[in-house]
């Protein structure tokens, strides 16, 4: 990481259009400490999470993370922009993802999950705040990231440390991209899984001292009562390589079926989590069913 400063007494644009030599920067992002929320703000080029936007304030300090030892940051004075000119940028509505708020009692932090086609593998890896952070992924820890980045079998991993007292989540869905997506946060150490709608984006915790595996995103094109049942939970929905089964039923009997109902898999489940193989499965449609329960699940294989 290296800290840098605005050299103009005005403020300056990151996206300005000359001005700039970037030569190295690690995703073309910004990171700014802001004192007031006690999290640092940054920001991409395209999307800001805790208030990061395209404006650098007069003098300002600010962080960049450098790929190698050739990395260079320098400006000229064609970065400049009034001092009333709005920070935010005009199109955040062309923008597809999901805005991802975690809240204590004494700090708060974003994260910020990209849908929008052209945006899938971004990646900004995050500066940790010394109060509460949220970032997206597993190996490294991202504060805006493509889905295809840090999605794996569609779940995204959702890191969090320096939870203390009662952690809420809070989301904000937008753009094109989400509107056929359902969304839900799963916690791993309560085995509970609850949607994330317009109506129902807020969710509160017990911190334990487990919370950085603890919570993962679950995206789905099928309804929760597909999804969820009385001891059976499935995703995802469409499927790639796995199919993942929660179960506390012990040596829980599932069949898999296509459409023409002809048995392609049959097997026990092992108490807890399994993760289920249909990686040489056609793409297509299928029934996965549990016997025990009653319980059948049509998903689609990609």
């Amino acid at each position: 990481w290296s800290l840098v400063a605005n050299p103009y007494a005005c403020t300056i644009d990151w996206n300005a259009a000359t001005g700039w030599t970037k030569t190295g920067i690690s995703s073309n992002a910004v990171h700014i400490w802001n004192a007031a929320s006690g999290a640092y703000s940054s920001y991409d080029g395209a999307v800001g999470v805790n208030g990061g936007t395209n404006t650098i304030a007069g003098g300002q300090g600010f962080f960049v993370l450098t790929t190698g030892g050739g990395s260079a940051l320098a400006v000229t004075e064609d970065v400049k922009v009034n001092t009333y000119t709005s920070g935010m940028r005009t199109n955040v509505a062309d923008l597809s993802g999901l805005r991802i708020k975690l809240n204590s009692s004494t700090s708060s932090d974003e994260a910020w999950l990209d849908l929008s086609s052209n945006r899938l593998d971004v990646g900004v890896n995050k500066l940790q705040n010394p109060g509460i952070n949220v970032g997206l992924g597993s190996s490294s820890s991202y504060c805006i990231a493509g889905l295809n980045r840090v999605s794996s079998n569609g779940e995204v991993p959702l890191v969090v440390k320096n939870s203390n007292g009662t952690i809420t989540f809070s989301f904000e869905k937008s753009g094109s991209e989400m509107e056929n997506v359902t969304l839900y946060i799963k916690d791993q150490l309560n085995g509970t899984i609850q949607e994330i709608t317009e109506g129902n984006g807020t969710f509160s915790f017990t911190s334990s001292n487990v919370d950085e595996n603890r919570f993962s995103l679950v995206m789905s094109v099928t309804g929760l009562n597909e999804l969820k049942s009385q001891s059976v939970f499935v995703w995802p929905n469409p499927a790639k390589d796995q199919l993942t089964v929660s179960s506390s039923v012990s040596g829980q009997a599932y069949v898999i079926r296509n459409v023409m109902g002809q048995t392609l898999v049959s097997d026990m489940l092992k108490v807890g989590q399994s993760v289920l193989s249909v990686k040489e499965l056609p793409a297509g449609t299928y029934m996965i069913s549990f016997p025990a329960t009653g319980k059948t699940v049509r998903f689609n294989k990609n």
